[in-house]
């Protein structure tokens, strides 16, 4: 299949989340706004936007403020994928995964970030969300799915690594993000790793994994054993001489 620059995603159904790509729905997109900008919702109390935002360069941009802001944050690169998680019980925005760097080429990809509103983290909203679009991308032949991850970032880390990323290394004073260093983790996951990652990962977000059993050879009754007749014959005149 011909790849394009820009993954899109129609509606994407797994256990508890819908991937649908970011479009120009003012509804989602406005709903999606309240949910990462600190205001209370879905039972969690008010946060600091940076909470969401803190390892993020956008300082500047303060996507956070206003929904004017946040649309041009995620408007400004149009080669980069937005794809919004929808909780399936709510059908509600509860946050999204960005993909760029997308070389057709090589069939490598990256992830750019992924939140999930406070309300929704611990419940392993991103763990499936990253199932699904692993699942989804290693379909369509890519070969390689990297991010990177600021190495103070302790719960991306976690949360990467049990998705069944690896490290590959870390660039010392990569970039200068929010007027500071930063040292910036490189992990990955291939194509040939995924069987067994997409396994266990099933297994840790609690959707069954189909496994094709063996079938049983049948034994063929119409097989008959036919007697040792060298060996009759010999029992026979054995028995003659007694």
């Amino acid at each position: 299949n011909k790849l394009n620059k820009k993954i899109e995603i129609i509606l994407i159904k797994s256990k508890s989340i819908t991937l649908d790509s970011l479009s120009n729905d003012n509804k989602l997109i406005n709903e999606l706004f309240i949910a990462s900008n600190g205001s209370p919702l879905f039972s969690e109390s008010a946060y600091p936007p940076v909470k969401l935002w803190g390892f993020v360069d956008v300082l500047d941009q303060k996507p956070w403020e206003s929904l004017e802001k946040f649309k041009s944050y995620y408007e400004q690169d149009h080669q980069k994928s937005n794809i919004i998680i929808i909780d399936n019980e709510l059908i509600k925005p509860i946050g999204i995964l960005s993909l760029c760097n997308n070389d057709i080429n090589n069939l490598t990809i990256q992830i750019d970030s992924i939140w999930i509103t406070p309300a929704y983290q611990g419940k392993k909203r991103a763990h499936e969300a990253l199932l699904v679009i692993l699942g989804y991308l290693f379909k369509l032949n890519y070969r390689r799915i990297s991010i990177e991850i600021d190495l103070r970032h302790l719960i991306a880390k976690k949360l990467f690594i049990r998705c069944g990323f690896l490290l590959e290394g870390t660039l010392r004073k990569h970039k200068i993000i929010n007027d500071r260093n930063r040292d910036t983790c490189i992990y990955s996951i291939i194509n040939s790793d995924w069987l067994d990652v997409e396994t266990n990962l099933k297994k840790y977000v609690g959707i069954p994994t189909i496994i094709k059993k063996e079938k049983i050879a049948s034994i063929d009754t119409s097989i008959r054993f036919t007697p040792d007749l060298k060996k009759e014959n010999n029992n026979n005149n054995n028995n003659n001489n007694d």
